[in-house]
This record gives structure tokens, sequence and C-alpha cells, in this order.
């Protein structure tokens, strides 16, 4: 892809006199946004009957991307109050925190019906004569309009709000409309053409994701000798393939078949203890300063917890939960509520407290917890509570449930193996994932420079080049 730099650029540039502008194409002219577009604007419904459809956008139908999902439809007469309105072709952005900031919002250009309703946490803009919507939906994409307005909001931590007066007043260089409209086809065609790079890099992670599933599958299941290259017959032991015979037994479980006859079939609840950290389910007050207070959202990447949370708790509660989970080396955290099975290794390095959809799980002698990590993220467990809970609309399991979770257990010597050969063999998949992510980065960093250089005329486009991109 071109980079913007060794894009063309204007002959003939001036000092905006906004500093985040900086300088401006000459015959750009500095505008308010006010005056490019009607912001937040009533609509009108006399011309439709109350059982009419309208598209109704909740914020989870909308991305980050631009991409917006219509399929959910209701008549106009539950609608019409209590939600934002808007029509097709205007542009919608997240006034949120932190759906702001990570760039939530759309140009309503395809939506299928004429009018359509939805949070109440989105700002509309309805572009006047001579201003391009598309236009000005790249325009909310910029790195100047995203930084101005997170100066700006109002409110209390995590219900901040960029307020209406930030749109109003926000200055931007418009040029042409003609040119607006060739700005926003070129980036129609750029845009698509990296999301679509993007989209196979993520299909490329999923597939390396499933492959470490397998591999932890295959492991914690059959033991370090399974050659994951050749296909074997359900009924040929471990061991055979590599040329010794190793008794096998039935795990008493459908889909895992047989396993090692050595190897034990236990209650989780048997080799370790299992505990609510929050038997009364109130959360705690959050203050600015304090202990971190872990949920599934510090859960990042496939094995890690981010502690830099806003969210922060007092000695009391932290020393509450200390002494009722006892935290040790060793001690995992697994989700119970909403994204179950999550699981991590909690840090024993600072104090913490936990959300009560999590629960404390300290593993006994009987088995390493890094043995136990692992199999806790297969395969054999993950089934025994999606079987559970398949189909609820908020899925979760009692700590009675995470109890009588199955677990294998081979001697500890074949544990510690499986653990050394897991840790490099996925180490490797993680590497890979790593790689892919780190390029989705960079597609997404030359995709927002694009987006600023071509809204703010630090390239030049015309509309020859908005033609070019999009032919073959």
């Amino acid at each position: 892809m071109k980079a913007s730099a060794a894009m063309s650029k204007y002959e003939t540039y001036k000092d905006s006199g906004v500093e985040w502008l900086g300088k401006i194409p000459v015959h750009w002219k500095l505008i308010r946004l006010k005056n490019a577009a009607s912001i937040n604007p009533s609509l009108n419904l006399k011309n439709y009957e109350s059982n009419d459809h309208a598209c109704f956008l909740p914020m989870e139908k909308v991305e980050s991307s631009g991409l917006v999902d219509y399929g959910l439809q209701k008549p106009i007469k539950e609608l019409k109050r209590g939600f934002t309105s808007f029509r097709r072709n205007d542009v919608i952005i997240a006034k949120i925190t932190p759906c702001f900031e990570n760039g939530k919002g759309a140009f309503l250009h395809s939506m299928p019906t004429d009018v359509g309703f939805g949070s109440t946490e989105f700002h509309v803009l309805r572009s006047f004569k001579g201003f391009s919507s598309s236009f000005l939906y790249y325009l909310s994409k910029t790195h100047f309009f995203m930084d101005v307005g997170e100066q700006l909001m109002i409110g209390s931590s995590g219900q901040k709000r960029i307020p209406t007066d930030f749109l109003v007043n926000f200055l931007f260089a418009a040029p042409s409309f003609e040119e607006q409209t060739a700005i926003a086809h070129f980036l129609d065609q750029k845009t698509a053409q990296i999301d679509a790079a993007i989209a196979i890099k993520e299909q490329q992670i999923a597939l390396l994701k499933e492959r470490k599933q397998i591999i932890i599958q295959q492991a914690v299941t059959r033991g370090v000798g399974f050659d994951f290259a050749q296909p074997t017959d359900s009924d040929r032991s471990l061991s055979e393939v590599e040329g010794n015979s190793v008794p096998m037994k039935d795990s008493g479980v459908e889909w895992i078949g047989e396993i090692p006859a050595h190897w034990e079939v236990s209650r989780l609840s048997i080799i370790a203890d299992v505990i609510d950290p929050n038997p009364s389910h109130r959360n705690p007050i959050y203050h600015l300063e304090g202990f971190p207070f872990i949920s599934t959202v510090e859960f990042k990447n496939d094995d890690d917890i981010v502690l830099d949370t806003s969210r922060r708790v007092t000695e009391s509660t932290v020393l509450e939960q200390e002494k009722r989970c006892r935290f040790k080396e060793g001690s995992l955290v697994f989700s119970r509520k909403g994204t179950i099975g999550a699981v991590r290794i909690l840090p024993n390095h600072m104090r913490f407290a936990l959300l009560d959809s999590l629960c404390v799980i300290n593993a006994s002698d009987k088995v390493q917890y890094h043995f136990l990590y692992l199999q806790l993220q297969s395969f054999f467990v993950r089934e025994q509570f999606h079987s559970i809970v398949r189909g609820a609309a908020l899925p979760q399991v009692s700590i009675g449930v995470v109890r009588l979770l199955k677990i294998l257990i081979p001697p500890r010597n074949e544990q510690a193996a499986i653990v050394i050969y897991l840790h490099e063999e996925t180490k490797k998949v993680s590497n890979a994932i790593v790689i892919q992510q780190q390029q989705i980065e960079k597609l997404r960093e030359y995709k927002t420079t694009l987006i600023n250089s071509a809204v703010t005329g630090k390239i030049r486009v015309t509309p020859e080049m908005a033609i070019a991109v999009g032919s073959p």
C-alpha cells in the first residue's frame, strides 16, 4: 500500500491558526461543525404509521470500523420515545466512554429503513447542503477529533461523555463539496482494502488459536507422547503410537474416549479448593486510589491480567478476600459468569480484589497448578459447562458446578512433562499470533494516518485517484 507521505500534496498551504490542524491547503476554509451539519436534529414522523418498522441500533450493533448490523427492526411506536432518532445518510458518533475513544460510529448510508432509532449514547450529525456526510464521518475518525473530544469529556469516571458543545464548536478545514466527495470515495476504497487485509489476519489468528487448543487438548487428555502430525484410532493407546504399549481405559466422558489406564478422573473439588471471593455478591465502592479490582475486563491476550484498571478498592475489601481466598503462588482465577471458563494465574507480587463473577482455585499437592491451569483451558473442561449454559441469555454457572468439573490427573512427573511440552509448543503458536497482531496494529495505524492526512489536506486527493483506487 502506498504510504501517505509518498502521495502528492497541494501546491500552497496556509497556517490554519488551529494548533491541532497546523497548515491547510490555501483554498480550504475553516468552519465550525455547527455550520456544516445539524447536530442532534429532531425527526419528523408525521409521514410514518406507528406500526411502520424502523432499524434499531443499540451500541453493540455499531462497530469501531464503521460497520453496522441493521438486522434488528421494531415498530416505530415502540421506539419514538426514549431513544435517539436518525435518518438514512446521517452520521452517528458514540458519546460515552469508552465507546467514543474506541471510535464507535457510522455513516448510515446503507440503512434499509428511511428512519432509525438507537442508543441515547449516540450524537447525530445531519449534513447541510454543500457538505458530504461521508466526509464528516471520516472527520470524526481523525486523531485530532478524537483527542480534543476526549479532553473535553464531562461526567464521573466510567460515565464520561463528549458534550454537544464540543460538536457545535469544533473547528475543521473544509474543501469544496467536490473535493469532499473525492476524498470520501478515496477513503471508502482504501479503508475497505485495509479492513479486508485485517479480516484475513484475524482469520489467521482464529485458526492459530484453534491450533493451540488442539495441542492443549491432546496433551492434557493423552499425554505428551501423542503424535499431532499423524491421526490415530481412538482405541490405540498413546504409547502404541511411539511403539510402547501402555494400557488405556474408558474415561467415562463421551467426547474424550479413552485415557491412559494409570490416569485418574477426579472432581475439581477433590484436588483443589474452589472459593467464592465475595459470597455476599455486593460489589464494593470504587475509588480513584487503592488496590486493583479484577474482572474479566482485565484478562488480556490468552494468559495475561492487566492491572492498570481504573477501578480501585480499599484495603478492607482486599483484606476480606485475602482471608477468605488464601491467595498463594499458583492461585488460579476462573470466570463463571459471562465469559465462562476464562482462566488466569493470579499475580503474587501485588495485592488486589476480585469481582464476584470470578472464583479462586487453589490446587492441592496432588496436582501442579500449571497443569491444572492448562487443563482448565481445554475443550475437555469447557464442554462440561458449555453443555449446561448453552442458549442462556446470560451464561453463568454456580460455584457448585465448578467444583463438580471432571479433571484428568496423571502422575506428577507426567504433569511436569506435559507442562514443559506445552510451554514450548504453545509458545510457538503464541509467537505466530503476536506477529499477526502486530501486523494488524500496523494496518490500523496506516488506516488512521491515511484518514488524518486526507481529511486535513496533508495529501491531495483528486477524483482520478478515487476512481483509480476502485479499479481492478
